[in-house]
């Protein structure tokens, strides 16, 4: 029953039949959540390969192989400079120096990769100029390199299509094919613990993310202790926080150490970020811990407007409808009226009115959008009220906070006109 449980979940994962999914298998070291398309290498030390992988719809699929690669002269995973030895990690591309600009022993051209890695700093791993080269033709002779890995010069000339700034490069001691069945557990079970790391975060679990942090852990200056003390301030500031994880690309070296990168969006009370966010996580005790993390801020996307008018629109709709429950879903715990009645002072009072006027009809036009600060935005407009027992005009304003895909409506004001 668990093998055909875990061949119906493998079929599900790539669109195949439980037979073929359990002939198949995949490279155990690319996992993702959401990505349409992205790229990763992945270079295999034991047969001196590569393979250029395609997250195709988060199915990871090797497009091309490439053979006669040069390493370090001697081999185990990089400690110290000067050892010539090929790191082995999870890595990114930093940037592309073409052939002209370098020294002809690198051929058509260069890859440097961003070693050491957060993780070999924390290790006291060493060097510099670890680097995704070609070579010399010219030079037969040479069969090793200094730690570098060296191509042939048309696989650097074409991968110059594929490579970009921060694609993500697996240097593996040996490549490991998983099973279909076997690579969709490991794929839950890396998801369930990016998903545990998250879910702690966002509601102040400092006993649970204590417990996901490994005892050498250490980000942005802090260590664990500081990190922890910093969380817990920020949660008793600011208790509710939105924190979404799109594009999870999560690359394993082994399984002793693994890296996810996604983009993340974080909203809170007046705060909103949006950037790249890498966990890098190593085994401890027989399992994966939180040894440091990094954060790239990028540009912040400006609130959709069409969201901000279906929420207008349905929160409109229930008050016409009147539909209590419904209208005070869309107001912040927060709010407050322009009488100074917070949320339960505002529900009673129209609740009453819900009651006395069944018939209401509330129309409004003339809405101007204005972003202010952090998440939240302005909008107003001219509202026309109408019951059998009272009718009235005014030009209403509500501040309401756009946390991502939840907003609310903290403020309301109204001015007759």
């Amino acid at each position: 029953m668990l093998q055909l449980k875990s061949c119906i979940l493998a079929a599900w994962l790539v669109g195949l039949n439980c037979v073929a999914a359990l002939a198949q298998t995949l490279p155990g070291h690319v996992f993702s959540r959401g990505v349409e398309q992205a790229h990763v290498l992945l270079v295999d030390k034991a047969v001196r390969q590569a393979h250029l992988i395609e997250i195709q719809n988060d199915r990871p699929v090797i497009v091309r192989t490439y053979t006669d690669l040069l390493f370090g002269e001697n081999d185990g995973p990089k400690v110290v400079a000067g050892d010539k030895k090929t790191p082995e990690g999870v890595y990114q591309i930093t940037r592309f120096l073409s052939g002209a600009e370098l020294d002809a022993r690198y051929g058509a051209g260069a890859f440097p990769l961003n070693y050491p890695n957060p993780v070999d700093r924390i290790e006291g791993r060493a060097g510099s100029g670890i680097w995704l080269h070609g070579r010399d033709d010219t030079d037969q002779e040479k069969v090793v390199t200094r730690g570098c890995v060296a191509f042939t010069n048309p696989d650097i000339a074409g991968l110059q299509d594929v490579l970009t700034e921060n694609t993500p490069v697996v240097l593996a001691s040996q490549a490991d094919d998983l099973t279909m069945a076997s690579y969709a557990r490991e794929r839950a079970r890396l998801l369930r613990l990016l998903d545990d790391y998250l879910a702690a975060w966002k509601t102040g679990d400092s006993a649970a993310l204590n417990r996901l942090l490994h005892s050498e852990f250490q980000a942005s200056g802090k260590d664990r202790s500081a990190w922890l003390e910093r969380k817990q301030w920020i949660h008793q500031a600011v208790p509710q926080r939105v924190i979404n994880a799109q594009d999870v690309q999560i690359l394993r070296e082994d399984e002793d150490q693994v890296m996810y990168q996604y983009t993340q969006s974080y909203c809170a009370d007046n705060i909103y970020t949006r950037g790249t966010k890498q966990l890098y996580f190593k085994a401890q005790d027989g399992q994966l811990k939180l040894v440091t993390e990094r954060f790239s801020p990028l540009p912040t996307i400006p609130m959709d407007e069409t969201r901000l008018s279906n929420f207008i629109s349905a929160w409109l709709q229930s008050w016409n409808d009147g539909n209590i429950q419904d209208y005070i879903r869309h107001y912040s715990p927060q709010f407050t009226d322009s009488k100074g009645r917070d949320l339960a002072g505002y529900q009673a009072y129209k609740t009453r009115i819900f009651r006395q006027r069944p018939e209401q009809q509330i129309h409004i036009e003339q809405v101007q959008v204005t972003p202010l600060r952090g998440n939240r935005y302005q909008l107003q407009f001219n509202q026309t009220y109408t019951s059998r027992a009272y009718r009235d005009k005014g030009r209403k304003t509500l501040i309401v906070n756009g946390c991502l895909d939840k907003l609310a409506i903290e403020k309301e004001t109204w001015a007759a006109l």
